[in-house]
């Protein structure tokens, strides 16, 4: 009777377990449901008319223009940090190159999120931050070849031309801030054709006209062998007859 009563209180045990479970599985279920999943989406933005702009966290603000942008695609802008894997890259690339770098990766993606690849012209707008005095603007290739841009930079706005995603730098040019080096004119003066004029002889010394000196050694001789003649007739004495 004891072990039959073990049982029984077993078997109530299992049953009541197994009753409360599927409860307990639908509450957990129920509670998964609920969880919301924060995943991080980049800056992005839809292509109308021809134009997207896109304000990242640092009130930076990024424009893309271009006359065959196709409606359906959104761009999106992602801001190379230290933690991420191309910073490398783009900081070996750039080094010798540009400081105070900025890096962004900018593409489009459409309606599902895949990758679209565009070949048309379009322009970059970019609002720079204060501090870049020369700025430039580099593409950098997945193999670390480096092209630097051509800019027109008004006030505090930079613009470039692109025809592909990719990686692009902003940055401070190396040479900021540096001049180039004044080279004063060299006048040569006016000399017959075929005469060095650049060559000047340091030891010697213009002292005038050599015929004239020669002409003035000529006088003072003369001059002396006639006082010498003077003398010799005043005390030669008279022969007598």
């Amino acid at each position: 009777m004891r072990k039959k009563g073990m049982l029984t209180g077993l078997l109530c045990l299992i049953l009541t377990v197994m009753a409360v479970f599927p409860v307990s599985a639908a509450e957990q279920d129920s509670r998964k449901s609920d969880v919301t999943l924060e995943v991080e989406v980049p800056p992005h933005a839809p292509v109308n008319d021809g134009k997207a702009e896109v304000t990242l966290d640092d009130d930076t603000v990024i424009t893309v223009e271009g006359k065959e942008l196709p409606e359906n695609i959104q761009l999106i802008i992602e801001v190379i940090t230290k933690e991420d894997a191309a910073w490398k890259l783009i900081e070996d690339a750039m080094n010798g190159r540009g400081t105070n770098i900025k890096p962004y990766d900018i593409y489009f993606v459409d309606n599902e999120g895949k990758r679209v690849e565009l070949d048309t012209k379009m322009t970059i707008s970019i609002r720079l931050e204060k501090g870049y005095k020369n700025p430039i603007v580099c593409y950098v290739a997945e193999n670390g070849a480096v092209t630097k841009k051509e800019t027109k930079v008004n006030k505090n706005e930079i613009a470039f031309d692109m025809n592909h995603n990719s990686y692009y730098v902003i940055a401070e040019a190396v040479d900021a801030g540096t001049t180039e080096p004044t080279t004063k004119p060299t006048t040569k003066p006016t000399s017959s054709p075929g005469t060095d004029t650049t060559k000047t002889d340091a030891t010697s010394v213009n002292t005038g006209d050599e015929t004239s000196l020669t002409l003035w050694i000529s006088i003072l001789e003369l001059s002396v062998l006639c006082v010498g003649g003077l003398l010799l007739l005043r005390y030669k004495k008279p022969e007598k007859e």
